[in-house]
């Protein structure tokens, strides 16, 4: 199932027994492109924590009703370690998430480890197979890419400036994620700068780097390419 960023955005978060909060973020490394963390702002029932939610406890993204199902209580959320979203996570609050919830450590050897137990109870065996399929990814992309990990928001890399071969041709709009594997497959160009009015899906493979000091994406094609990709939004997204 494709999924993009902004549609999880308004998503609620729905707990085993009962509503956790609205998804407010989405972190991802910029290494392997895979989806680390949703950022979920609790609400009312929790003083408006934000707390960190590992994509490997999501059972199911509904975009109709515009909800994510994930295999934790309220209790669970509620003893959590806090977060900063307006500071960078680091990695020992990571290490406190997994110590918690003992979900696995990706960092260890560049993929999740799936033989590490999970808290949450009648998940074993979905979390287990999601593990394996962002295992078979996390390899493929790590020896692409030769690169260390660097944990991204999605939030902050939109609007970045999207520079092709030969010049600019837009800017970041939105990030598309198959919600299978929670690997990013494309990310939403914005080129109405150069072509008014149009946004194009631009395959992950195309990308060099994305610097965040300079708030840019760079993409191994030319502007002529870039006008060539499909078109977001023009076909339904399918399951």
């Amino acid at each position: 199932m494709r999924v993009t960023a902004s549609e999880l955005h308004e998503c609620h978060v729905q707990a085993r027994d009962g509503t956790l909060g609205r998804v407010q973020d989405v972190y991802f490394d910029d290494g392997t492109w895979t989806v680390r963390y949703l950022v979920v702002e609790t609400g009312g029932w929790l003083h408006r924590r934000r707390v960190l939610i590992s994509p490997l406890l999501v059972r199911q993204v509904d975009l109709a009703r515009r909800t994510c199902a994930v295999d934790l209580t309220r209790a669970e959320v509620a003893g959590s370690p806090d977060i900063d979203s307006a500071l960078p996570i680091s990695r020992q609050l990571e290490m406190r998430y997994r110590d918690y919830f003992r979900w696995p450590a990706y960092w260890a050897a560049g993929f999740y480890e799936p033989q590490v137990p999970p808290v949450w109870q009648g998940a074993a065996r979905e979390a287990g197979e999601r593990a394996r399929q962002m295992i078979r990814h996390e390899r493929t992309m790590s020896a692409q890419s030769g690169a260390a990990n660097h944990l991204r928001s999605a939030a902050a890399v939109a609007h970045h400036k999207v520079v092709a071969d030969d010049g600019e041709v837009g800017h970041v709009a939105d990030f598309v994620i198959d919600a299978r594997t929670w690997h990013i497959t494309h990310l939403v160009v914005d080129t109405r700068n150069w072509i008014p009015g149009r946004k194009v899906e631009l395959p992950i493979a195309a990308v060099r780097r994305l610097s965040w000091t300079l708030s840019t994406v760079r993409v191994a094609m030319s502007r002529a390419q870039v006008a060539t990709l499909p078109e977001h939004g023009r076909a339904p997204a399918k399951a």
